[in-house]
């Protein structure tokens, strides 16, 4: 039995065990494919998807047009070794998903939920946790969907919105776990490597950029760790026009008495 495989975090790839690509002919009949799995076995309201994503047709042309791209999949689908996954009535249209693990954003999940369950109190230094928290954040190639937009399906964007808001915040979620984790456990170098992970998706943040100073000086790298803190400042002085805070400041200053 063939295998949904599908490839959302950072760009789009779907496939049937990784062999035969499915196609799309519009970004919207893509839009609808994401929208029905991460919808899995819940059954949907044709209304709904129809004003999702067709909201200027007329009911009568919206729901051709559904139907042409349900079609279109399904044929698909029943050309390869896998089982229709659509339940279809009148009213409401069912992507059935019994087997997830082909799923990115799924293993993504799945590794953060069962080490935060494993480790209890988030002082993650389980080897084995920390290694299925690298293969998460090897997962991460970049936002949900990226580069998928659909002009004019104002209620979709704000969905897709939402997924890519919530996916990033869990890989910085990952990335705090690993940087607190391997520095816990001595491995500074690894630790710093996935440090400027966090500060690479958001330079802003003051947090993260001191985190990065700090294994700096661990690693006795002062004269990296002072340029840091200058990119820092430069970056709040020319976007925002104001000073490091002064935890940051600080450390700085920590940093130009150190040996």
């Amino acid at each position: 039995m063939g295998r949904i495989k599908l490839k959302i975090l950072g760009g789009f790839e779907a496939a049937v065990d990784e062999e035969t690509p499915l196609k799309f002919d519009t970004d919207i009949d893509r839009a609808l494919f994401v929208y029905l799995v991460a919808a899995a076995n819940r059954p949907l309201r044709r209304g709904s998807l129809v004003g999702l994503f067709w909201p200027e047709k007329t009911e009568a042309h919206a729901r051709h047009s559904l139907c042409q791209a349900i079609h279109s999949l399904r044929k698909q689908l029943h050309s390869q070794p896998v089982s229709d996954p659509f339940e279809v009535t009148p009213q409401t249209i069912l992507f059935r998903l019994q087997d997830p693990s082909g799923m990115d954003y799924y293993e993504f999940d799945q590794i953060l939920f069962a080490c935060e369950q494993h480790c209890v109190n988030l002082d993650i230094t389980c080897q084995a946790c920390l290694e299925r928290l690298e293969r998460a954040a090897e997962l991460y190639h970049g936002d949900y969907c990226a580069g998928l937009t659909i002009k004019k399906c104002e209620t979709f964007e704000e969905w897709l919105c939402l997924q890519r808001e919530t996916y990033r915040l869990k890989y910085v979620r990952i990335l705090d776990l690993l940087v607190n984790g391997l520095c816990s456990i001595g491995d500074i170098d690894k630790a710093l490597a996935y440090a400027y992970h966090k500060i690479f998706l958001d330079p802003y943040d003051e947090t993260g950029q001191r985190k990065v100073i700090q294994l700096l000086m661990k690693l006795g790298r002062r004269k990296k760790a002072i340029e840091q803190y200058e990119v820092l400042r430069h970056l709040l002085a020319t976007e925002l026009n104001i000073p490091p805070a002064k935890e940051t400041i600080d450390l700085y200053e920590q940093l130009l008495y150190q040996p």
